[in-house]
């Protein structure tokens, strides 16, 4: 598809953890990768940082790479499925034992006895299988709140990895990556433009690289700053 092609909506970045750009969260990664490969001893995965940071993009990424390897995988998002025990978490009990299981926003479930309990359960069933659990929230397992404290040694027993926020330039340079993965470039006057004038968490950055994206396409239009005015 030539960058001239109409589309109706942008191309979807690659969600891989090899798209997951930071120098600093590379020994995350590689925890990652063996978890999923089978190395690792302990097949649970606990990790933390604040809104923005790429806890979503890591688990989604964790879920597409079994998927591809032929392992069932589950994405579960506490935060989207509102209430306080998460709408999902009633599903878990029928997760097979051999399976992959990403829960997103642990901290949706403080306070919570019961939904503490149903992951607690299912930590249970995937050790006694194949699977393995890989475990986000905004806080330190430690800090979070979580009063069952078996379920909190549990998921700490495979290790706990703070996720790094990127700095500004590994945020240029992730722009400029995902930009060229797309089929395009972002001068780095652009970036410059961007970085100097619009939000800079990655967020709001990797949406409006969305934007330019469907809108250069839409508008056959060269991604310069005064078209990136226009959608700011």
């Amino acid at each position: 598809m030539s960058r001239q092609t109409v589309i109706p909506i942008s191309i979807e970045d690659d969600t891989s953890l090899e798209s997951f750009y930071s120098k600093r969260n590379q020994p995350l990664i590689e925890q990652l990768k063996n978890l999923l490969v089978g190395v690792c001893a302990k097949r649970v995965l606990y990790l933390w940082g604040e809104s923005g940071s790429g806890k979503t993009h890591l688990l989604n990424a964790c879920c597409q790479a079994a998927g591809k390897s032929g392992m069932q995988n589950l994405y579960v998002s506490l935060k989207q499925d509102g209430g306080q025990d998460g709408g999902r978490l009633e599903k878990l009990s029928d997760v097979h034992k051999d399976t992959l299981v990403c829960i997103d926003d642990l901290q949706q479930i403080v306070g919570s006895e019961s939904g503490q309990n149903q992951i607690f359960s299912l930590y249970e069933k995937i050790m006694h299988g194949a699977g393995a659990i890989v475990v986000s929230g905004t806080s330190p397992l430690g800090s979070i709140g979580i009063t069952l404290k078996d379920l909190e040694s549990r998921l700490s027993s495979g290790g706990t990895f703070n996720i790094y926020a990127l700095d500004d330039d590994e945020k240029r340079t992730a722009l400029k990556l995902r930009a060229a993965k797309r089929g395009f470039a972002l001068d780095d006057s652009v970036i410059r433009f961007i970085m100097s004038r619009y939000q800079r968490d990655t967020k709001s950055l990797f949406a409006l690289l969305d934007k330019l994206d469907s809108g250069s396409l839409q508008a056959h239009r060269k991604i310069t700053i005064p078209f990136v005015k226009t959608l700011m």
